[in-house]
């Protein structure tokens, strides 16, 4: 019925789907029923054709600012969630991913290793070259870091010269071998 289509129309994740339902009934009850199911609009399928082109002009404003709104929402996300200079999770994100990966492990009973990565020799390359070449070599090695790890680990910067890494489920070898250093 009205009320169930509405639903489904508006459960499904992805782009906003303007939703008009035509219908036999002219009455408001209807009507209302169908709005607050989920439809945009509503219409008597006796229609005439310049009121439709109205309402399609009106649906395509309200698709047009939910593709707006949708495109807004990913990138603050990704201003929310990721380091700016690195690209790779902020401190925030980190410690979200970090702690279901905590829970994951613990739950499963699994081994989870925990790295940090200290870039040797990092106040020198500032002081000598300046910041700005500082935070070339940060991006490099944060651009090249993930090459190393599988996407399912942890990968992100802690300070200024340090990463952090969690790497879930992890051979005995794997864990048990020091990094050897660069």
């Amino acid at each position: 019925g009205v009320p169930d289509s509405g639903r489904m129309v508006r459960s499904h994740p992805g782009p906003y789907k303007y939703f008009v339902r035509l219908t036999d009934h002219g009455d408001r009850s209807h009507a209302l029923e169908g709005m607050q199911a989920g439809a945009d609009d509503y219409r008597a399928k006796t229609l005439d054709v310049g009121d439709l082109h109205l309402r399609l002009i009106a649906a395509e404003r309200v698709s047009g600012l939910h593709k707006r709104l949708a495109e807004q929402d990913v990138s603050l996300r990704v201003l929310a969630e990721v380091d700016q200079l690195t690209q790779l999770a902020n401190r925030h994100k980190s410690t979200e991913l970090l702690n279901q990966l905590l829970t994951l492990a613990r739950r499963k009973r699994m081994p989870l290793s925990l790295v940090v990565i200290d870039i040797d020799h990092f106040k020198q390359v500032n002081d000598r070259y300046g910041h700005s070449t500082g935070d070339g070599v940060l991006r490099r090695i944060s651009a090249t870091m993930p090459l190393a790890f599988r996407h399912a680990d942890l990968l992100a910067p802690r300070v200024r010269r340090e990463f952090v890494t969690a790497i879930s489920a992890a051979s005995p070898a794997a864990r048990a071998r020091p990094a050897s250093p660069a």
